[in-house]
Protein backbone atom coordinates (compact mmCIF):
# COMPACT_ATOMS: atom_id res chain seq x y z
CA UNK A 1 0.00 0.00 0.00
CA UNK A 2 1.31 3.58 -1.02
CA UNK A 3 2.33 5.38 1.98
CA UNK A 4 0.99 9.61 1.68
CA UNK A 5 1.80 12.42 3.83
CA UNK A 6 -1.39 14.54 5.53
CA UNK A 7 -2.26 16.17 2.39
CA UNK A 8 -2.82 12.67 0.29
CA UNK A 9 0.68 13.14 -1.69
CA UNK A 10 2.39 10.05 -1.99
CA UNK A 11 6.20 9.61 -0.17
CA UNK A 12 8.84 8.09 -2.22
CA UNK A 13 11.42 5.42 -0.07
CA UNK A 14 12.89 7.00 2.51
CA UNK A 15 10.40 9.73 3.03
CA UNK A 16 8.17 10.32 5.99
CA UNK A 17 6.08 13.06 7.63
CA UNK A 18 6.62 14.10 11.37
CA UNK A 19 4.12 14.96 14.34
CA UNK A 20 4.81 18.62 13.68
CA UNK A 21 4.14 18.38 9.72
CA UNK A 22 7.18 18.48 8.97
CA UNK A 23 9.19 16.41 6.53
CA UNK A 24 12.03 13.82 6.93
CA UNK A 25 14.34 11.60 4.47
CA UNK A 26 16.31 9.04 5.33
CA UNK A 27 19.44 7.36 3.87
CA UNK A 28 21.78 5.19 4.92
CA UNK A 29 25.44 5.17 2.82
CA UNK A 30 28.49 4.12 3.72
CA UNK A 31 27.04 2.87 6.73
CA UNK A 32 26.16 6.20 8.09
CA UNK A 33 22.91 7.40 8.82
CA UNK A 34 21.87 10.24 7.05
CA UNK A 35 18.47 12.41 7.80
CA UNK A 36 17.38 15.75 5.69
CA UNK A 37 14.29 17.91 7.20
CA UNK A 38 12.31 20.63 5.44
CA UNK A 39 8.85 22.12 6.00
CA UNK A 40 7.65 20.92 2.72
CA UNK A 41 7.52 18.16 0.62
CA UNK A 42 8.89 20.19 -2.34
CA UNK A 43 11.78 21.67 -0.44
CA UNK A 44 12.42 18.36 1.29
CA UNK A 45 12.52 17.01 -2.21
CA UNK A 46 14.69 19.60 -3.88
CA UNK A 47 17.32 18.62 -0.98
CA UNK A 48 17.08 15.03 -1.77
CA UNK A 49 17.88 15.29 -5.07
CA UNK A 50 21.06 17.26 -4.39
CA UNK A 51 21.80 14.54 -1.84
CA UNK A 52 21.57 11.48 -4.41
CA UNK A 53 23.51 13.51 -6.50
CA UNK A 54 26.26 13.82 -4.09
CA UNK A 55 26.27 10.29 -3.75
CA UNK A 56 26.29 9.62 -7.44
CA UNK A 57 29.18 11.29 -7.89
CA UNK A 58 30.76 9.96 -4.82
CA UNK A 59 31.29 12.57 -2.62
CA UNK A 60 30.38 12.45 1.25
CA UNK A 61 26.75 13.04 2.57
CA UNK A 62 26.02 16.72 3.10
CA UNK A 63 23.07 17.21 5.67
CA UNK A 64 21.82 19.54 8.44
CA UNK A 65 22.75 17.66 11.35
CA UNK A 66 26.25 17.63 10.14
CA UNK A 67 29.05 19.38 12.47
CA UNK A 68 31.57 21.89 10.85
CA UNK A 69 34.33 19.68 11.04
CA UNK A 70 32.48 17.01 8.56
CA UNK A 71 31.10 19.69 6.35
CA UNK A 72 35.11 21.16 5.95
CA UNK A 73 36.13 17.56 5.75
CA UNK A 74 33.68 17.50 2.57
CA UNK A 75 34.16 20.32 1.45
CA UNK A 76 37.87 19.91 1.35
CA UNK A 77 37.10 16.02 0.07
CA UNK A 78 35.55 17.59 -3.01
CA UNK A 79 38.05 19.99 -4.09
CA UNK A 80 41.17 17.15 -3.29
CA UNK A 81 40.49 16.39 -7.09
CA UNK A 82 41.06 20.09 -9.20
CA UNK A 83 43.87 21.55 -6.90
CA UNK A 84 47.75 20.53 -6.20
CA UNK A 85 48.76 18.72 -2.70
CA UNK A 86 50.40 21.58 -1.28
CA UNK A 87 47.34 23.73 -1.84
CA UNK A 88 45.40 20.68 -0.10
CA UNK A 89 48.10 20.29 3.20
CA UNK A 90 47.58 24.00 3.59
CA UNK A 91 44.05 23.56 3.56
CA UNK A 92 43.95 20.81 6.54
CA UNK A 93 46.59 23.19 8.51
CA UNK A 94 44.64 26.24 8.63
CA UNK A 95 41.65 24.55 9.78
CA UNK A 96 43.18 22.53 12.27
CA UNK A 97 42.69 25.21 15.35
CA UNK A 98 39.13 25.06 14.91
CA UNK A 99 38.44 21.06 15.21
CA UNK A 100 38.62 20.71 18.67
CA UNK A 101 36.42 24.24 19.13
CA UNK A 102 33.71 25.26 16.55
CA UNK A 103 34.34 22.62 14.41
CA UNK A 104 31.84 20.48 16.47
CA UNK A 105 29.12 22.96 16.31
CA UNK A 106 26.13 21.36 14.10
CA UNK A 107 26.10 23.76 10.81
CA UNK A 108 22.17 24.27 11.09
CA UNK A 109 22.94 26.22 14.53
CA UNK A 110 26.07 27.80 13.73
CA UNK A 111 25.69 31.47 13.97
CA UNK A 112 27.30 34.87 12.61
CA UNK A 113 28.28 36.33 16.25
CA UNK A 114 29.72 33.05 16.92
CA UNK A 115 32.12 32.73 14.30
CA UNK A 116 32.57 36.91 15.26
CA UNK A 117 33.91 36.35 18.60
CA UNK A 118 35.48 33.02 18.09
CA UNK A 119 37.76 34.72 15.82
CA UNK A 120 38.09 37.70 17.59
CA UNK A 121 39.44 36.00 20.20
CA UNK A 122 42.33 35.14 18.29
CA UNK A 123 43.05 38.22 16.59
CA UNK A 124 46.40 40.13 17.65
CA UNK A 125 45.13 43.55 19.27
CA UNK A 126 46.85 45.53 22.23
CA UNK A 127 45.31 43.48 25.10
CA UNK A 128 46.27 40.28 22.81
CA UNK A 129 49.68 40.64 21.14
CA UNK A 130 50.51 37.03 20.90
CA UNK A 131 47.27 36.57 18.64
CA UNK A 132 47.26 36.06 14.94
CA UNK A 133 47.36 38.98 12.09
CA UNK A 134 44.55 39.37 10.69
CA UNK A 135 46.50 38.31 7.29
CA UNK A 136 46.08 34.92 8.87
CA UNK A 137 42.54 34.67 10.42
CA UNK A 138 41.56 35.60 6.83
CA UNK A 139 43.40 32.73 5.66
CA UNK A 140 42.31 30.26 7.98
CA UNK A 141 38.16 31.52 7.79
CA UNK A 142 38.55 31.21 3.69
CA UNK A 143 38.11 27.38 4.49
CA UNK A 144 35.21 27.62 6.58
CA UNK A 145 33.59 30.31 4.40
CA UNK A 146 34.04 28.03 1.42
CA UNK A 147 32.96 24.71 3.28
CA UNK A 148 29.51 27.13 3.94
CA UNK A 149 29.00 28.08 0.52
CA UNK A 150 29.04 24.37 -0.53
CA UNK A 151 26.38 23.90 1.97
CA UNK A 152 24.36 26.76 1.16
CA UNK A 153 24.79 25.99 -2.85
CA UNK A 154 23.25 22.06 -2.34
CA UNK A 155 21.02 23.65 0.16
CA UNK A 156 21.68 22.09 3.28
CA UNK A 157 21.11 25.35 4.96
CA UNK A 158 19.42 28.23 3.61
CA UNK A 159 21.58 31.24 4.73
CA UNK A 160 25.28 31.06 5.08
CA UNK A 161 26.37 32.70 8.91
CA UNK A 162 30.10 33.68 7.13
CA UNK A 163 28.42 36.28 5.51
CA UNK A 164 29.96 39.64 6.25
CA UNK A 165 32.01 37.98 9.37
CA UNK A 166 35.61 38.91 8.07
CA UNK A 167 34.61 42.84 7.38
CA UNK A 168 32.84 42.95 11.08
CA UNK A 169 36.23 41.25 12.17
CA UNK A 170 38.33 43.87 10.85
CA UNK A 171 35.98 47.10 11.87
CA UNK A 172 36.44 45.66 15.35
CA UNK A 173 40.48 45.03 15.08
CA UNK A 174 40.88 48.64 13.49
CA UNK A 175 42.10 46.96 10.81
CA UNK A 176 43.82 48.81 8.37
CA UNK A 177 45.67 47.07 5.49
CA UNK A 178 49.20 48.14 5.02
CA UNK A 179 50.68 48.64 1.94
CA UNK A 180 53.33 46.17 0.01
CA UNK A 181 56.44 48.66 0.38
CA UNK A 182 59.26 47.67 -1.60
CA UNK A 183 62.76 49.95 -1.44
CA UNK A 184 62.86 53.30 -3.18
CA UNK A 185 65.50 53.99 -5.72
CA UNK A 186 67.87 55.51 -3.00
CA UNK A 187 67.69 52.25 -0.54
CA UNK A 188 67.82 50.16 -3.37
CA UNK A 189 70.93 51.51 -4.56
CA UNK A 190 72.36 51.45 -0.76
CA UNK A 191 71.50 47.98 -0.61
CA UNK A 192 73.33 46.71 -3.43
CA UNK A 193 76.00 48.77 -3.10
CA UNK A 194 76.60 47.49 0.24
CA UNK A 195 76.18 43.68 -0.94
CA UNK A 196 78.83 44.11 -3.66
CA UNK A 197 81.41 45.96 -1.26
CA UNK A 198 81.51 43.17 1.22
CA UNK A 199 83.24 40.12 0.16
CA UNK A 200 81.28 37.62 2.85
CA UNK A 201 78.16 38.47 0.99
CA UNK A 202 79.46 36.82 -2.89
CA UNK A 203 77.22 33.92 -2.32
CA UNK A 204 74.11 35.53 -0.98
CA UNK A 205 73.97 38.43 -2.96
CA UNK A 206 73.60 36.07 -6.03
CA UNK A 207 69.49 35.07 -5.69
CA UNK A 208 69.01 38.77 -4.39
CA UNK A 209 70.17 40.83 -6.89
CA UNK A 210 68.36 38.46 -9.53
CA UNK A 211 65.34 38.84 -7.47
CA UNK A 212 65.87 42.47 -7.92
CA UNK A 213 65.99 42.50 -11.58
CA UNK A 214 63.83 40.11 -12.79
CA UNK A 215 60.52 40.21 -10.28
CA UNK A 216 60.10 36.39 -9.92
CA UNK A 217 58.70 34.79 -7.16
CA UNK A 218 61.00 33.08 -4.87
CA UNK A 219 59.82 29.60 -5.43
CA UNK A 220 60.25 30.52 -8.85
CA UNK A 221 64.03 31.57 -8.87
CA UNK A 222 64.31 28.76 -6.80
CA UNK A 223 63.26 26.35 -9.28
CA UNK A 224 65.30 28.23 -12.02
CA UNK A 225 67.57 25.63 -14.44
CA UNK A 226 70.00 26.39 -16.82
CA UNK A 227 68.09 25.09 -19.69
CA UNK A 228 65.35 27.94 -18.90
CA UNK A 229 67.84 30.82 -19.56
CA UNK A 230 68.39 31.51 -23.33
CA UNK A 231 71.45 33.72 -23.49
CA UNK A 232 70.80 34.21 -27.30
CA UNK A 233 67.92 35.66 -27.20
CA UNK A 234 68.25 37.25 -23.16
CA UNK A 235 65.20 34.94 -22.29
CA UNK A 236 64.69 33.93 -19.04
CA UNK A 237 61.81 31.00 -18.92
CA UNK A 238 59.80 30.77 -16.05
CA UNK A 239 57.70 27.55 -16.36
CA UNK A 240 57.77 25.66 -12.70
CA UNK A 241 58.14 26.66 -8.93
CA UNK A 242 59.68 24.89 -5.80
CA UNK A 243 57.27 24.04 -3.51
CA UNK A 244 57.00 21.86 -0.05
CA UNK A 245 54.90 19.10 1.00
CA UNK A 246 54.54 17.56 4.51
CA UNK A 247 55.79 13.45 3.95
CA UNK A 248 56.04 11.68 7.21
CA UNK A 249 56.53 14.79 9.21
CA UNK A 250 59.59 15.99 6.99
CA UNK A 251 59.12 19.30 4.56
CA UNK A 252 59.92 18.02 1.17
CA UNK A 253 60.25 19.61 -1.77
CA UNK A 254 58.70 19.22 -5.27
CA UNK A 255 58.35 20.97 -8.35
CA UNK A 256 55.07 22.37 -9.71
CA UNK A 257 53.39 24.17 -12.60
CA UNK A 258 52.37 27.58 -12.35
CA UNK A 259 48.53 28.09 -10.85
CA UNK A 260 47.73 30.28 -13.72
CA UNK A 261 48.58 30.13 -17.52
CA UNK A 262 50.01 33.98 -17.03
CA UNK A 263 52.62 31.81 -14.79
CA UNK A 264 54.39 30.68 -17.93
CA UNK A 265 56.32 33.63 -18.89
CA UNK A 266 59.35 34.45 -20.82
CA UNK A 267 61.14 37.72 -19.10
CA UNK A 268 64.20 39.66 -20.94
CA UNK A 269 66.88 39.84 -19.12
CA UNK A 270 68.45 43.37 -18.33
CA UNK A 271 72.65 43.50 -19.21
CA UNK A 272 72.98 43.44 -15.12
CA UNK A 273 71.58 39.83 -14.76
CA UNK A 274 72.35 38.82 -17.58
CA UNK A 275 76.06 38.95 -16.53
CA UNK A 276 74.96 37.75 -12.70
CA UNK A 277 73.50 34.44 -14.49
CA UNK A 278 77.18 34.28 -16.32
CA UNK A 279 79.42 34.80 -13.78
CA UNK A 280 77.26 31.87 -12.12
CA UNK A 281 77.49 29.40 -14.68
CA UNK A 282 81.55 29.68 -14.70
CA UNK A 283 81.52 29.59 -10.65
CA UNK A 284 79.75 26.06 -11.19
CA UNK A 285 82.34 25.10 -14.26
CA UNK A 286 84.60 25.33 -11.11
CA UNK A 287 83.24 23.69 -8.31
CA UNK A 288 82.72 20.11 -8.07
CA UNK A 289 79.86 19.70 -6.17
CA UNK A 290 79.34 16.18 -4.14
CA UNK A 291 76.28 15.82 -6.54
CA UNK A 292 73.47 16.88 -8.28
CA UNK A 293 70.21 17.60 -6.53
CA UNK A 294 67.51 16.06 -8.58
CA UNK A 295 63.61 17.03 -7.50
CA UNK A 296 61.27 14.94 -9.34
CA UNK A 297 62.88 14.73 -12.20
CA UNK A 298 64.36 18.02 -12.49
CA UNK A 299 68.09 18.87 -11.85
CA UNK A 300 71.05 21.47 -13.22
CA UNK A 301 69.40 24.20 -10.83
CA UNK A 302 71.40 28.02 -11.18
CA UNK A 303 70.82 28.69 -7.17
CA UNK A 304 72.93 26.28 -5.32
CA UNK A 305 74.57 26.53 -1.82
CA UNK A 306 77.76 25.33 -1.30
CA UNK A 307 77.13 21.55 -0.87
CA UNK A 308 75.48 21.83 -4.21
CA UNK A 309 71.38 22.05 -3.33
CA UNK A 310 68.68 24.39 -3.99
CA UNK A 311 68.21 27.02 -0.86
CA UNK A 312 65.15 27.03 0.84
CA UNK A 313 62.41 30.34 1.11
CA UNK A 314 63.62 30.57 4.92
CA UNK A 315 67.20 30.38 4.13
CA UNK A 316 67.16 32.60 1.27
CA UNK A 317 65.29 35.04 4.18
CA UNK A 318 67.08 34.67 7.00
CA UNK A 319 69.79 35.46 5.02
CA UNK A 320 68.16 38.72 3.49
CA UNK A 321 67.22 39.56 7.22
CA UNK A 322 70.63 39.14 8.07
CA UNK A 323 72.71 41.59 5.40
CA UNK A 324 70.00 44.01 6.15
CA UNK A 325 70.85 44.05 10.05
CA UNK A 326 74.25 44.26 9.26
CA UNK A 327 74.12 47.26 7.00
CA UNK A 328 71.80 49.39 9.49
CA UNK A 329 74.19 48.50 12.26
CA UNK A 330 77.57 49.32 10.23
CA UNK A 331 76.05 51.92 8.08
CA UNK A 332 72.75 53.66 9.25
CA UNK A 333 73.60 56.82 10.85
CA UNK A 334 69.83 57.45 12.11
CA UNK A 335 66.43 55.93 11.74
CA UNK A 336 65.03 57.74 8.09
CA UNK A 337 68.92 55.68 6.41
CA UNK A 338 68.21 53.00 7.96
CA UNK A 339 66.68 50.06 5.44
CA UNK A 340 63.35 48.42 5.96
CA UNK A 341 63.56 44.59 6.88
CA UNK A 342 61.88 43.31 3.94
CA UNK A 343 60.67 40.10 2.39
CA UNK A 344 61.43 38.61 -0.65
CA UNK A 345 58.00 39.00 -2.14
CA UNK A 346 58.75 42.57 -1.96
CA UNK A 347 61.86 42.42 -3.36
CA UNK A 348 59.23 41.41 -6.04
CA UNK A 349 57.42 44.16 -5.19
CA UNK A 350 60.81 46.82 -5.42
CA UNK A 351 60.68 45.68 -8.96
CA UNK A 352 57.60 45.71 -10.08
CA UNK A 353 57.34 49.41 -8.75
CA UNK A 354 60.47 50.91 -10.80
CA UNK A 355 58.86 48.85 -14.23
CA UNK A 356 55.82 50.42 -13.62
CA UNK A 357 57.68 53.80 -13.10
CA UNK A 358 59.65 52.69 -16.59
CA UNK A 359 56.77 52.10 -18.83
CA UNK A 360 52.91 53.18 -19.38
CA UNK A 361 52.07 49.29 -21.04
CA UNK A 362 50.51 47.81 -18.30
CA UNK A 363 49.98 44.39 -20.84
CA UNK A 364 53.65 44.57 -20.76
CA UNK A 365 54.00 44.75 -17.11
CA UNK A 366 50.70 42.03 -16.36
CA UNK A 367 53.11 39.97 -18.79
CA UNK A 368 56.70 40.23 -16.64
CA UNK A 369 54.94 39.76 -13.41
CA UNK A 370 53.35 36.74 -14.26
CA UNK A 371 49.51 38.11 -12.77
CA UNK A 372 46.47 36.75 -14.25
CA UNK A 373 44.55 39.47 -14.62
CA UNK A 374 45.22 43.40 -15.19
CA UNK A 375 43.02 44.01 -12.39
CA UNK A 376 45.77 41.98 -9.94
CA UNK A 377 48.44 44.72 -11.41
CA UNK A 378 46.71 47.91 -11.09
CA UNK A 379 45.66 46.99 -7.78
CA UNK A 380 48.75 45.65 -6.02
CA UNK A 381 50.57 48.38 -7.82
CA UNK A 382 48.72 51.75 -7.74
CA UNK A 383 50.99 53.71 -6.16
CA UNK A 384 53.40 53.06 -8.56
CA UNK A 385 51.01 53.05 -11.42
CA UNK A 386 49.74 56.64 -9.98
CA UNK A 387 53.28 58.28 -11.37
CA UNK A 388 52.60 57.17 -14.84
CA UNK A 389 49.21 58.41 -15.41
CA UNK A 390 50.72 62.30 -14.98
CA UNK A 391 52.96 60.99 -17.10
CA UNK A 392 50.88 59.76 -19.34
CA UNK A 393 49.31 63.23 -19.30
CA UNK A 394 52.07 65.37 -19.78
CA UNK A 395 52.96 63.22 -23.13
CA UNK A 396 49.36 63.85 -24.17
CA UNK A 397 49.27 67.46 -23.37
CA UNK A 398 52.33 67.84 -25.71
CA UNK A 399 50.14 66.25 -28.70
CA UNK A 400 46.80 67.30 -27.79
CA UNK A 401 45.65 71.06 -27.29
CA UNK A 402 42.54 72.23 -26.30
CA UNK A 403 44.00 75.72 -27.97
CA UNK A 404 44.10 74.49 -31.51
CA UNK A 405 40.58 73.87 -31.64
CA UNK A 406 38.54 76.84 -33.55
CA UNK A 407 34.67 77.94 -32.10
CA UNK A 408 32.56 78.54 -35.38
CA UNK A 409 30.07 81.52 -35.46
CA UNK A 410 27.05 79.29 -35.46
CA UNK A 411 28.47 77.85 -31.91
CA UNK A 412 29.12 74.59 -33.20
CA UNK A 413 33.09 73.45 -33.47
Amino acid sequence: MLRTDSFGNILYTGESQRKNGTYMFRIMKWGQNTWIYEKTLDELRIKEKNLLDSIEKGYSVLNEEMTLNEVVDCYIEKRAAFIENSTLNTMYHEYYDCRNTIGRTKIKELKKSELIYYYMAKVKTEKNPKGYAISTIKRQFSVINGALKMAVGDRIISDNPANGVMKEIKSMANYKKKKISGLNDDQRQRFVEYMNNNPIYAKDKQLILFLLGTGCRIGEALALRWNDIDFKTDQISINHAVTYESENNHRIAHIKEPKTQAGNRCIPMMEDVRELLLDIKKEHASIRYSGKQEIDGYTDFVFLSNRGRIFTREAVCAKLHKIIRAYNEECAYNEVSKLPDITTHQLRHTFATFLCRSTSDLKAIQTIMGHESIVITLSVYADATEVGVFESMKAMERAYSLKSWKIKDNGRS
